[in-house]
């Protein structure tokens, strides 16, 4: 008699799925709140939104009031300070204004919330160009790390991001500088200034001066 695998002895009514145990369960609990975070940070814009929207039929004067008055009932209903509904706020703007990419993500519960809030807080700190190059890497550095690890390893390519920018912008003023210098006899040197340079607060040359006749001796 041919030998039947088990697997063809079970009827399909007999499969069960496995038991979580409570690594699993709580698990599970943690992406459900990473799911109503990311629809927190939603309505909470929109509400944002919608109340400075009629703002605008009184002008912009009242926006602030607005916006105090947002805070408020925020902090009211989730039984929060002020505070804390100002920082929620502002999180759920810039996750939705800024960086879509990461609210998708948190929504999926490939990151937590406490990573969303890190990742906004810090990319806020930077300027938008490096804001742009830096997203996609720190959206993936945050579905592959602890929340420790995320936070330093942001600041870390922010730090390698914001040098390259800088070293860039100095390599260009170098190219466009007007300053320079000829050397001469005896150890000296013939400095040349190009005057055009100076800022707004300084319309005059340097080497006049700026006391008025009435100090000339």
């Amino acid at each position: 008699m041919p030998r039947t695998d088990e697997a063809d002895a079970y009827e399909p009514g007999d499969w069960a799925p496995p038991i979580p145990d409570d690594v699993d369960l709580v698990s599970e609990a943690a992406a459900m709140m990473a799911v109503f975070a990311a629809q927190r940070f939603e309505r909470l814009d929109r509400l944002r939104r919608n109340a400075l929207a009629d703002a605008t039929r009184y002008g912009n004067a009242v926006a602030e009031v607005i916006e105090r008055s947002v805070r408020l009932e925020v902090a009211a209903a989730l039984r929060i300070t002020e505070h804390s509904a100002g920082m929620l706020l502002a999180t759920a703007e810039a996750l939705v204004d800024r960086y879509p990419e990461a609210l998708d993500s948190l929504s999926r519960a490939a990151i937590t919330e406490q990573h969303a809030r890190t990742l906004a807080d810090l990319l806020d700190g930077t300027s938008p160009e490096v804001r742009e190059r830096l997203l996609p890497r720190a959206i993936e550095l945050a579905e592959q790390s602890s929340t420790g690890t995320f936070r330093r390893g942001l600041r870390r390519l922010i730090e390698l991001e914001e040098a390259a920018t800088l070293a860039a912008r100095l390599e260009s003023a170098v190219t466009q500088r007007r300053v320079v210098v000829e050397p001469a006899d005896d150890g000296m040197a013939w400095l040349h200034a190009d005057p055009r340079r100076r800022g707004p607060r300084d319309p005059q040359p340097p080497h006049r001066d700026r006391k008025g006749p009435e100090s000339a001796t």
